[in-house]
Order: C-alpha cells, then sequence, then structure tokens
C-alpha cells in the first residue's frame, strides 16, 4: 500500500490510473547464510549459530559438541555413539563425507590460533555470497593424546567406511595436510562438529 502526503490535496483522473504489474524474476536476494538453531546443551535449550560456507551445503555449528566456544575443543567421541543428535538433540547431526570432502573443495583455509588454540579456518571463496563467512576447527587430536593435540584435527564423518569396525573423517595437520580419511576404527574417540539436520 502507498500513502501521498500533500497539504495542497492530491487529484487523480480516474482515467490515468494504470494497472501495475510486479515482475519478482527479476528480484535478486541474497540467500540466508547464517543463522540459530536450538540444541539441548548440559540440560538446557540453547540458540547454536550456524553458518553456511558454500551454495548448498549444510550449515555447521559454529563450534564442537561437547563446548559453548569455537576457541575451545570439545568432547571426544567414539564414532558409535550417534553422536550429535544424541548430546544436540534432532536438530543435528553428523556431517557425511561427501560434505567433508565438499568443504575441502569448496572453501579457503589456513591454520590459525584463537587464545592458543590452533586449527583450520574455513572460509566461503571469494567473490561468492559465502565469503565472509568462517567455521573454525580446533587441531583437537585424539582423546588418547596421540592425536597431536594442538597439531591434528580429527573430525568423525556420518559414513562408515567400506572395512569393517571403520569409519571416515576429516583429517588435517596443521601446516602439512588436510584430506577425507577413508576409514579409522570407530572405537577411536575424535572430535565432532555438527550440522543442521
Amino acid at each position: 500500500a502507498c500513502t501521498l502526503n500533500s497539504t495542497n490535496g492530491v487529484a487523480v483522473a480516474a482515467n490515468h490510473i494504470k494497472p501495475v504489474t510486479f515482475d519478482g524474476s527479476k528480484l535478486n536476494f541474497a540467500p540466508v547464510t547464517t543463522g540459530t538453531a536450538k540444541a539441548t546443551i548440559g540440560g538446557s535449550e540453547v540458540d547454536v549459530n550456524w553458518i553456511q560456507l558454500w551454495e548448498g551445503g549444510p550449515k555447521f555449528a559454529e563450534y564442537n559438541v561437547g563446548t559453548t566456544s569455537e576457541k575451545k575443543y570439545g568432547a571426544y567421541f567414539e564414532w558409535t555413539e550417534n553422536i550429535a543428535s544424541t548430546e544436540w538433540g534432532d536438530n543435528w547431526r553428523m556431517p557425511t563425507a561427501d560434505e567433508y570432502q565438499a568443504l575441502l573443495d569448496n572453501c579457503t583455509f589456513s591454520s590459525e590460533e584463537r587464545n592458543g588454540v590452533k586449527g583450520y579456518l574455513f572460509t566461503g571463496k571469494e567473490g561468492s555470497a559465502y565469503e565472509s563467512n568462517r567455521v573454525f576447527f580446533p587441531a583437537g587430536g585424539s582423546s588418547d593424546g596421540q592425536g597431536g593435540l594442538n597439531n591434528t584435527g580429527n573430525y568423525w564423518a556420518s559414513t562408515p567406511s567400506s572395512d569393517d569396525g571403520k569409519a571416515k573423517l576429516l583429517y588435517f595437520q596443521l601446516f602439512n595436510s588436510y584430506y577425507l580419511v577413508d576409514g579409522d576404527w570407530c572405537t577411536y574417540r575424535y572430535n565432532v562438529r555438527a550440522v543442521l539436520n
């Protein structure tokens, strides 16, 4: 609806009123690339920030399961513990191996340190609607200490390996390598980064 204000009055001749058409196909709305979703953490319902890094990509939680800060490692879980939805509720799940591979393919990333915590910062590609979006993955190693705390990152994917008793995961070693691991023992305890279900 439109409102016309005039101190002199407005005269509109009936034969000069024309129909107005609206062509929505010419509008270009920016995608919604960040938001919040409910999670149950420590028995309380809280809002968790999510970030999308490429078109059609998953919406990554801002921090790991088992913490409420991107500057902390979070908890360590065996793959068989149905981790993300069990810990945070049905709004969340573990990423698939394909989604982790797409993270490597569709983002730029660099090693970074935040309050003494080292890790990789994944950023949406320059020139896209996601270029200002960033997700920090701390290098939490593994719970047994052999994974290299503050040096390596191990993040479970929901995808089982073709080898019995193993599952796929995202692995990175700071300043050296990053790739999707085809399989590691499900009894190892690694970090989890949830995505919106």
